[in-house]
Parts: structure tokens; sequence; C-alpha cells
């Protein structure tokens, strides 16, 4: 049997009537990737009825690529929550910030969270908020709303902390109107 691709799935879950939200996530190491998930699955059930994510995982080393650069920044821009975890921001390679610019040039007009998920090692600094700050207005410039967490203890701690996106919020993302539908074999990108 053939594998089972987040295309071909996106198009199952459109039959049966489920709202496939795209998620891209940016991480810097598994212990952030693994933040990533659990922030996902720590989304409050209630404002995500009949839903499902699809989500598309990018290490942050591929995007000194430029390809693979220009390739991240296309799918999170089609994507309706962006999760950058990182251990910190003070430090973020330039190709991330490369991709954020690309990002932003290619958004356009519709719902998107762009969520901050930091580590342990972030910094409570004058340098770190400002990194945070900036970062903050290149993501509302770009038209989505920003979120901020931060794990200072162990990874399995996030289950316990209120969920990365408010309800509220997840609930305009869920009633946007969709620029494409995933309907298997390749979804249209915007």
């Amino acid at each position: 049997m053939g594998e089972d691709t987040a295309d071909s799935q996106a198009g199952r879950n459109h039959e049966l009537g489920r709202r496939v939200l795209e998620v891209v996530v940016i991480y810097d190491d598994l212990e952030a990737a693994s933040r990533a998930k659990q922030s996902l699955e720590a989304l409050p059930a209630g404002a995500a009825p009949a839903s499902t994510f699809s989500t598309r995982l990018w290490k942050v080393e591929l995007l000194a690529n430029g390809f693979l650069r220009e390739q991240a920044a296309k799918e999170a821009a089609a994507a309706d929550i962006i999760l950058l975890a990182v251990a910190a921001v003070h430090d973020l390679p330039a190709s991330v910030r490369k991709w954020l610019q690309r990002w932003s040039e290619c958004r356009t007009a519709r719902p998107c969270a762009f969520c901050l998920l930091m580590g342990p090692k972030a910094r409570r600094s004058a340098e770190e908020a400002a990194q945070r700050a900036a970062l903050e207005h290149l993501v509302r410039q770009g038209g989505a709303e920003f979120f901020v967490g931060v794990c200072r203890t162990p990874a399995d701690a996030l289950i316990k902390a209120p969920p990365l996106i408010p309800p509220a919020a997840l609930d305009r993302l869920f009633r946007a109107p969709r620029l494409r539908h995933g309907t298997g074999g390749g979804a249209a990108r915007a």
C-alpha cells in the first residue's frame, strides 16, 4: 500500500467534514519539537470541533539552504498556525530571520496564529525582550496574531500550562474562510 501523506489525509478529513488546520513547525532541536507537539495537543478540544491538524516540520538548520528556506516560507504563508519552537530568541540564526522576512512577504490576508515557543534557555534580559519585540512587530506586520510561550521546566510540564493559543483566537482560525481545500494528491497552496 502507498504511504499516507499529509495531503491524502487532508483529503480524507475534508470528505468527512472535518476542518483541517495547516500547521508549520520550525524547531531547533528535538526538545523544541517535543514542546511544539505538546502545545498542539494541549489546545482546547472544545475550540476545535471535528478538526485535525496537518503538520509540516522544518528543522532550523534546513533554513540555511535558500531553496528549502523558500519552500518553508511558502508553506508557512499558507498555514493557519506557525510554531517557532526555539531555545531562545536572542540567538536566532540569520537564516531564520531571512525565513521570517520571506514568510511576511508571502502572507495573504487571512487569520493566522504565530506562536513563539521558547525553552528553558530563554533569558529574561533586555536583549531577549528587544528581540522578541522585533519578532512580534514583524509577525504583526505580516498580519498574524502573535503568541508567546516559555517553558522554564522540563517539556512535560508544558501540558499543565494554559494553551498557547487562547480559545477565542483558535476559534477565529476555525471559522475563517478557506482559500484552499485539502483534496488529496496535492492541495493548492496560496
